[in-house]
């Protein structure tokens, strides 16, 4: 009886605890949408130094060379877990990519560099069992740890008995995505730095002309012809019009007939960079992988349902409380 007293005891404490932490993420989140709607857009080439919220494509430096995913995408932001499972449904994380690199952040006005170690970032993790993987993209999440392959705690590439204990977690920012970035903007003194990568500014000119142009927008972009773009759509199509630019400027580098190798051409003029963006130090600050129309309706939908489940969690629990005390 006594057993089982505590047993119940830890089972009430449990669903409590679980519905306070839904709780208090959900609040968190409908923080951060409430900063979305009340903060009006810049320009980054009109921001001013304080709180603003920037809305662009998220690209690298050439210094600082883009890292393949587990499914083989160039991402500009990328965070790696090796996790093994300690409990039914608890895992402790053994090994883990960190991302160090800074974002180029462009919108049609310029460009400003984002560091996202400060920064929170709000992107849709993707949790993969590490049976499921194909060898190659186990390989790689090996090589991409911070320690050696001969960790007692890794798993092997060939996956074993035991290897239903793992499980990998991505969190991404793939080239060109959009992003939505809502933080600190500041510059530096004496600073004159203008972007200057050909294929990044002939990509830019496609920007410019896609965004501009709704229909050829939602042509390119709506593969399941329902008239309407999902975030997923949207990074994935420009993720592509990214690569497929990339590919093109290597190819036709040396060709005088290819616009990216002409300097002259006054639309290809280098992209002026106009500052950082950094955590403020008291509004929330945070990156998320898509623009504001989807950034809000993920946001909102989050908000709701850890809510509802949150609040019945910790009903439920208080009322089996108050029925066992009774009974008791």
């Amino acid at each position: 009886m006594r057993n089982e007293f505590y047993e119940d005891l830890k089972l009430v404490a449990f669903a409590i605890g679980a519905g306070a932490y839904l709780l208090a993420s959900a609040f968190h989140r409908r923080k951060k949408t409430r900063a979305l709607q009340d903060l009006a857009r810049s320009k980054i080439s009109a921001a001013a130094q304080g709180l603003v919220e920037i809305e662009g494509w998220a690209f690298h430096y050439d210094s600082h060379p883009p890292v393949l995913s587990l499914d083989g995408k160039k991402c500009v932001f990328y965070h790696l877990q090796i996790q093994l499972r300690t409990g039914k449904d608890s895992y402790e994380t053994i090994a883990e990519h960190l991302p160090k690199n800074p974002i180029l952040i462009c919108d049609l006005s310029g460009a400003a560099t984002v560091d996202p170690s400060e920064i929170e970032i709000d992107v849709e993790p993707r949790i993969s069992d590490w049976r499921k993987l194909s060898p190659e993209a186990r390989a790689s999440a090996l090589n991409l740890i911070n320690i050696g392959h001969n960790h007692p705690n890794l798993p092997s590439v060939t996956p074993g008995f035991i290897s239903n204990s793992y499980r990998v977690i991505e969190k991404k920012i793939m080239l060109a995505s959009p992003i939505l970035v809502h933080a600190e903007f500041y510059t530096r003194a004496q600073e004159n730095i203008s972007i200057s990568q050909p294929w990044l500014l002939t990509f830019h000119k496609r920007l410019s002309s896609i965004v501009k142009n709704p229909l050829r927008y939602k042509s390119m972009f709506d593969r399941n012809s329902n008239g309407t773009i999902s975030d997923e759509e949207a990074r994935d199509g420009y993720y592509m019009a990214a690569i497929t630019t990339k590919v093109l400027d290597e190819r036709n580098k040396d060709s005088s007939h290819f616009a990216g190798a002409n300097p002259k051409n006054s639309a290809l003029n280098p992209l002026k960079h106009y500052g950082y963006l950094r955590k403020h130090p008291v509004y929330p600050s945070f990156i998320t992988d898509c623009h504001e129309v989807h950034a809000i309706a993920r946001m909102g939908f989050g908000v709701y349902f850890a809510i509802f489940l949150g609040m019945a969690l910790v009903i439920c629990a208080i009322g089996y409380a108050l029925q066992f005390f009774s009974l008791s």
